[in-house]
């Protein structure tokens, strides 16, 4: 569950009144990570997170609002430095 913002502000920069802000959405977030090599006691790795959400609000008519849809994506990579033997991390 995502809750986009529902600021005065934000909506006036759109156009919108904050009761036209569709609020709280759906998400999907993954990441996956690599260990690449060892050296010494450090492993080093590679990785990527991807996060996906989005809140919908239907027109109403007798509220007098407009349908509004909130998206947001974000993909981010990772590098690590992982320090320890086979028995834990830190």
């Amino acid at each position: 569950m995502r809750n986009f913002p529902d600021s005065s502000e934000l909506a006036a920069s759109r156009g919108l009144s904050a009761s036209e802000l569709p609020g709280r959405g759906l998400g999907f977030d993954a990441g996956a990570h690599l260990h690449l090599f060892k050296w010494k006691a450090i492993t080093f790795g590679v990785g990527g997170q991807l996060t996906i959400g989005q809140a919908h609000l239907d027109a109403s008519e007798t509220a007098g609002v407009r349908a509004v849809t909130e998206r947001l994506t974000s993909l981010s990579s990772d590098l690590s430095l992982n320090f320890g033997d086979g028995e834990g991390w830190s």
